[in-house]
């Protein structure tokens, strides 16, 4: 009784500060990117909250509990570098671009670099679409599971019950909403991981023991990379760490567009640190996996259902029971945050970029503001519908997303809005070799192939060497393009 107390009180908080984020947006800056007037915590740790998400909590520690370090490796080892080069290669000319040019999307940052070019918007809709959903189901998944341990309810109310909070809150009140609540989100996380990460070592009697312990339950468990058993390849392993989490981070939605929000583009000098900060801690949710395994071996606890809840599975034992309602809170903090910036993302994109923009519809902002809520209802009920019978892992799911941003958009962000030579057509190819890479090819493998093709690989990764690859040497092939933004 007293955790169903607890987490509708946490459920009534989200709602109330969605309803107030709703009187006092105006307007369509105040709804789509903050009025650009966040504070440099807000915008910092607002990042971080939409990337820790029901995959960083559930589905990497449920890869470990199989994998070991290959997954520990491969989910965490580069983030920290790859959000670095993100902030100090695109944060700050994504802020000057979308004030200058008063955007407030991603496809208007890349429009305007190449002098409102309609392929590059219609792509980025395109990407964000396919990316977006696929991450919403992920969330949802994530969220039946968390909702299902806190309420007792089952998987299937739980998704529905999550999905229309999150839904009406971002409803409600738009991207402000979604930043104060990213806010308060990644406190909760950032504690929380905090004190899992102390506890869970303490379990197993510190991290020297815990490697001496998985090694001879498992020796392949404590190397980078190996192929059997739940073990990821080194091919995969490198594919990922460097390709997609080193040098097209930046790629990610939820990442680049919040850039646009800070009130002061001097403060972003701080944020790097902020959210590094935050990004190691609560990326150390993925030992519990290996904890987790160890545990099970012992006979201390049952072997999950699904490798997905091992996390809940060790709370319920390493925790005191008067603070797993706040470990669970943890966790629905997680799933929400990145659901909501996701459901928003996609719902703009449709209208702004596909809709509005592409075709050249004319539309007055109140209209535009109330098509943006009817789409955001629409696809949630679709996403939610999918995530009822999902895929197995969370982590699968969750790794084909953010192989679609990483190679539709990491390397058109990172040469793009640094290298003045780069034409509009090395653009439209790069996002096209990256949406058909990180976004539709692994989907086709799936559904045709059960994923046999290049199954040692990270066909995201690839996507990204590819991307890089035509956008350089078409740009080298094509003449140079005057651009009003570096004017």
């Amino acid at each position: 009784m007293r955790t169903i107390i607890l987490v509708c009180i946490y459920f009534a908080v989200i709602l109330l500060i969605g309803f107030f984020a709703g009187r006092r947006t105006k307007d369509m800056s105040g709804y789509m990117v903050g009025g650009r007037n966040l504070g440099v915590w807000i915008v910092s740790l607002g990042i971080m909250a939409a990337v820790m998400s029901g995959w960083t909590w559930l589905g990497n520690p449920g890869s470990a509990y199989s994998g070991g370090y290959s997954s520990v490796i491969t989910y965490t080892a580069f983030s920290p570098l790859g959000l670095v080069i993100s902030y100090f290669i695109i944060a700050k000319p994504v802020r000057i671009i979308s004030e200058k040019f008063n955007c407030y999307t991603l496809a208007d940052i890349l429009a305007a670099r190449w002098n409102d070019n309609k392929t590059i918007r219609f792509l980025c809709g395109i990407i964000i679409l396919i990316g977006s959903a696929t991450y919403l189901v992920s969330q949802w998944v994530s969220m039946g599971t968390a909702v299902q341990e806190a309420l007792g309810t089952g998987y299937r109310q739980s998704v529905i019950i999550g999905a229309v909070i999150i839904t009406l809150y971002i409803i409600a009140g738009g991207m402000l909403a979604s930043m104060w609540t990213n806010f308060i989100q990644m406190i909760i996380m950032f504690f929380v991981a905090g004190i899992l990460v102390v506890a869970g070592f303490a379990a197993v009697g510190g991290f020297t023991s815990m490697n001496e312990q998985i090694a001879a339950i498992e020796p392949q468990m404590i190397s980078p990379w190996h192929a059997g058993d739940g073990g990821l390849a080194m091919s995969f392993v490198l594919t990922y760490t460097v390709f997609m989490l080193a040098i097209a981070y930046g790629g990610q939605p939820a990442v680049n567009t919040k850039f646009m929000m800070i009130k002061d583009k001097k403060l972003l000098k701080w944020s790097p640190f902020i959210s590094v900060i935050a990004l190691i801690v609560g990326t150390f949710t993925v030992y519990v996996g290996i904890q987790g395994r160890i545990l099970v071996e012992q006979g201390i606890l049952a072997p999950p259902e699904r490798q997905d809840t091992i996390l809940l599975d060790v709370i319920s034992h390493i925790i005191p029971g008067e603070l797993t309602d706040l470990f669970l809170i943890a966790i629905l903090a997680a799933v929400m945050s990145t659901a909501e910036s996701y459901l928003f993302t996609s719902s703009t994109s449709i209208i702004q970029d596909l809709a509005i923009k592409s075709f050249d519809i004319k539309m007055e902002d109140h209209k535009v503001l109330m098509l943006t809520r009817v789409t955001m209802a629409v696809i949630a009920v679709i996403t939610v519908i999918i995530s009822l019978s999902p895929p197995p892992l969370i982590a699968l799911i969750g790794t084909q997303a953010f192989g679609t941003f990483c190679a539709g958009f990491g390397p058109v962000l990172y040469l793009g809005l640094r290298w003045k030579r780069m034409s509009s057509r090395a653009a439209v190819a790069g996002m096209s070799v990256g949406l058909l890479g990180g976004g539709i090819f692994p989907i086709i493998n799936k559904l045709l192939f059960d994923g046999a093709l290049l199954s040692n690989w990270t066909i995201g990764g690839l996507a990204v060497v590819a991307s890089y690859a035509v956008t350089i040497a078409v740009t080298l092939l094509t003449k140079a393009e005057k651009s009003k933004v570096f004017e």
